[in-house]
């Protein structure tokens, strides 16, 4: 019969698990809009959309660098970024750039809640609840984000009552 301490530790260490692969997911992300973002940027044609793109790509920028940091803090090697990313349509033009932005931020709106579903079941410990404000945080960016490029794609319902699922 295993001991208290011992059923905690491998819960909490279960649960760090579960953590450190949603910060990677949500790095894996944010790999994907920088990548996706100098390709949308090229296919848009109003200068607002374009420094919109150029803007968000220097978010995903500071949120990669954060992420990578904060693996490292755990040590653990940050996920590499993939040498290229494919849209689910091809990106020919201002529309279809806007509906793979709007898939980007939906994808990285999924990362951010499942950070959240995994510190939902961590034990209160050192760093917890950052990383549960971290995530909540990112979810709430990526919903505003995903307005942006909603509006432009499916204006009739621009905004999603629950960003990520």
């Amino acid at each position: 019969m295993s001991s208290p301490s011992r059923s905690g530790t491998s819960t909490a260490a279960a649960a760090t698990e579960a953590e450190t692969s949603a910060l990677q997911t949500m790095l894996a992300a944010d790999h994907a809009a920088i990548f996706g973002y100098a390709v949308i940027g090229v296919h848009l044609l109003e200068a607002a959309q374009i420094d919109q793109a150029r803007s968000l790509q220097d978010a995903h920028r500071v949120s990669r660098d954060a992420l990578a940091a904060l693996l490292v803090t755990r040590k653990v090697v940050p996920v590499a970024s993939a040498s290229a990313y494919s849209p689910s349509v091809k990106v020919t033009d201002a529309a279809s750039a806007a509906r793979w932005a709007l898939q980007l931020e939906t994808g990285c709106a999924d990362a951010a809640r499942g950070l959240l579903s995994a510190t939902a079941t961590a034990a209160p410990g050192p760093g917890t609840n950052a990383t549960r404000t971290r995530a909540l945080d990112a979810l709430e960016v990526a919903a505003e984000r995903s307005y942006h490029w909603r509006r432009l794609v499916t204006p009739d319902h621009p905004t999603d009552a629950f960003p990520g699922l």
